[in-house]
């Protein structure tokens, strides 16, 4: 399972983990936990169920499960009522409020394991946000956080996906921050209606009907709706890009594993704050405009480089999903490749 190094995500809370961070490593270093959905709700026909265990440990392949108190393990509750057989309602899921974890000098690590079961009647995506003092988490030091955020990104109907959040302690001095994660899930299955494919399987602009619904995600698809062919995204010119119209409400950007090839002049959007690209994706074209973008999520993160000039981004660069979005705004004129 590949990790990414988190900052943050994205908008449309449905569910709250909030951590407090205190007090010195002689005293044992503690975090407050919490995972809070408030009054938040899920988006039309989005039914999850989640359920939750702490672990500790001297590293995170040595982890054990904390059972000495019931308040760390979080019994499987839902957005939904399901007393008939079939989901119903839209309620916001009750609060896991664990309390203190307490960290010791010989298991600094702890781990926050959350399943996601998706009851929906299609896929949906769990966009992870994290913050430190409602800052970047790189405001924070003596703490590592690593997750696997990018499994997250499409959970189908009627599966699940254990998220993992895991927190290191590698200082000795005292820690006081407020560490707090949050998900927007929404609807993540293609609409085929909200694009204009050609017969040579070439997707060439978008709807009106995608217009019309103005869709905070935007699925692209990687074949066509019998699953037969493989579609690309038709070149723009200089003068007439390919999507001129991203409605102002599409801020997430999803290219469908086993997309290949992202053109040039394809994007010029001032409304896209996050995107996420497949570990199928091999090129992203140049004279792609991303102005609004805040966050990228590349699945793969060895071997891109831009192509001109010929520098190789580090995995480190693209694994973190501020600085990737940075890199891929600096060389939108000229594009990047995987090799």
């Amino acid at each position: 399972m590949k990790r990414t190094k988190l900052l943050v995500s994205l908008m449309m809370c449905v569910m709250c983990l909030s951590f407090l961070i205190v007090g010195v490593w002689a005293a044992a270093v503690s975090v407050n936990f919490n995972l809070n959905a408030g009054l938040k709700y899920y988006p039309e026909g989005v039914y999850v169920e989640l359920s939750g265990q702490v672990y500790r440990g001297s590293s995170a392949d040595n982890l054990t499960a904390l059972t000495y108190d019931p308040r760390f393990t979080l019994s499987p509750t839902t957005n939904y009522d399901n007393s008939t057989g079939e989901p119903s309602g839209n309620f916001p899921i009750e609060s896991w409020e664990i309390g203190a974890i307490p960290f010791i000098p010989t298991e600094k690590v702890v781990k926050i394991e959350v399943t996601i079961t998706n009851h929906s009647d299609f896929t949906i995506a769990g966009i992870p946000d994290i913050s430190i003092d409602k800052q970047l988490i790189t405001e924070i030091t003596g703490i590592t956080v690593t997750d696997n955020s990018t499994d997250l990104f499409s959970i189908e109907s009627n599966t699940n996906v254990v998220y993992e959040l895991i927190l290191e302690v590698t200082s000795t001095t005292a820690i006081n921050s407020s560490l707090s994660v949050s998900f927007d899930f929404a609807n993540a299955s293609v609409n085929y209606d909200y694009f204009t494919i050609d017969e040579n399987n070439q997707i060439t602009g978008l709807t009106q009907t995608y217009l019309d619904e103005s869709p905070e995600v935007l699925v692209i698809p990687a074949y066509t709706q019998d699953g037969l062919n493989s579609l690309s995204i038709a070149t723009g010119t200089p003068t007439d890009i390919t999507f001129p119209n991203i409605s102002t409400n599409t801020n997430i950007l999803i290219f469908q594993e086993g997309f290949t090839n992202l053109s040039a002049r394809v994007f010029s959007s001032n409304n896209i704050k996050s995107i996420v690209i497949p570990a199928s994706l091999t090129r992203i074209g140049g004279y792609n405009s991303w102005a609004a973008l805040e966050k990228a999520y590349f699945t793969i993160v060895e071997g891109w480089s831009t192509n001109y000039p010929p520098v190789t981004s580090t995995a480190e660069i693209l694994s973190n999903p501020y600085t990737a979005a940075s890199c891929l705004k600096s060389v939108s004129v000229y594009g990047m490749r995987k090799s």
